[in-house]
């Protein structure tokens, strides 16, 4: 019996030899754990690891420590010593750096032949990649190039344009001259819509193209506002002032106490800020002046420039 078996395990060995059939027994089997258990024989494989040494043609075992650690001899001081790979046929030396790693490569097939991967550089150790198509190689170039020879490969990106239809999503297509494809879609008036005064109409078109109408047109112009106001021994430049409303025409008319006073006419959007739009001058027989504008304010202000005894009279009327 081996001196390297347990004593444990050699006792219950000697007696399962001695009596097999009535052995039932636990009994621990370490470095074989946990208990086993055995009721009529063992059987049992102990097995070794071995290494050949090419040099003498021998097999040797290998040995490990006490906590089951493969024990590997270091070469003496001086000794040289190799680490070789298979490469399928014949056993070649591996190569190492100056600080003693072990140098190893990463290989591609191209479909003859083993190539090395490449990294981009010391800097940057980047796996070099690329793409390919019939030999030409895709580049990246920066931001701030406006030009590229025409020489250059570039990665080329489509892009499509979709618009919604209200249940689906549609490509836009152009034409022959790259003009992106419309169309101009109107209403079909098919019956007479109810509208009320002061809607938001649509124009419609009938099938022919033409602009859809039904009824009378009638335009209902604005009311005309004026405004007028006499003054009596005025002590103070008399004036007088409107809104109009918007409208598009005014005009005014003016008496002063005695020909040749000045009139000035203003306008303002606010009714507080005023601007100078014209001065007039009545006639010296008359003393009357009346002129007509088209209006950009909406508010219209007249004044005489004149005091003293008599009576003076201005009117404003606009539509």
């Amino acid at each position: 019996m081996s001196p390297e078996i347990k004593p444990e395990l050699k006792k219950v060995i000697e007696q399962l030899f001695i009596d097999p059939e009535t052995l039932t027994t636990d009994f621990p089997t370490q470095p074989f754990h946990p208990l086993y258990v055995t009721n009529n024989f063992i059987q049992q494989t102990i097995s070794r690891l071995l290494a050949y040494n090419r040099t003498s043609k021998r097999w040797y075992p290998l040995l490990v420590d006490d906590q089951g650690r493969l024990v590997i001899s270091s070469i003496a001081t001086g000794v040289s010593a190799t680490m070789k790979v298979y490469d399928g046929t014949d056993w070649q030396n591996l190569r190492g750096t100056t600080d003693g790693y072990v140098l190893s490569a990463i290989l591609a097939y191209d479909g003859s032949s083993y190539q090395n991967l490449l990294v981009e550089s010391s800097t940057y150790r980047n796996l070099r990649t690329a793409i390919f198509q019939e030999g030409r190689v895709a580049t990246v170039i920066p931001n701030s190039v406006d030009g590229r020879s025409v020489t250059a490969n570039g990665l080329t990106t489509a892009s499509f344009l979709y618009g919604f239809n209200g249940s689906s999503w549609d490509r836009l297509r152009v034409d022959s001259d790259k003009n992106l494809l419309t169309q101009a879609k109107a209403v079909v008036a098919t019956t007479d819509p109810s509208y009320s005064d002061g809607d938001i109409v649509p124009l419609r078109v009938d099938n022919t193209g033409k602009l859809y109408i039904t009824g009378d047109i009638t335009v209902t112009p604005q009311a005309t506002t004026s405004a007028y106001q006499s003054f009596t021994d005025p002590s103070s430049y008399p004036e007088l002032s409107l809104d109009t409303g918007n409208r598009l025409q005014c005009e005014i008319w003016a008496k002063s106490l005695s020909g040749g006073a000045t009139v000035k006419v203003y306008g303002s959007t606010n009714g507080t800020n005023w601007r100078l739009t014209d001065t007039l001058t009545t006639d010296s027989s008359t003393a009357e002046i009346s002129q007509g504008y088209f209006l950009g304010y909406q508010y219209i202000k007249v004044v005489i420039e004149e005091t003293g005894t008599g009576t003076a009279e201005i009117e404003i009327s606009a539509k």
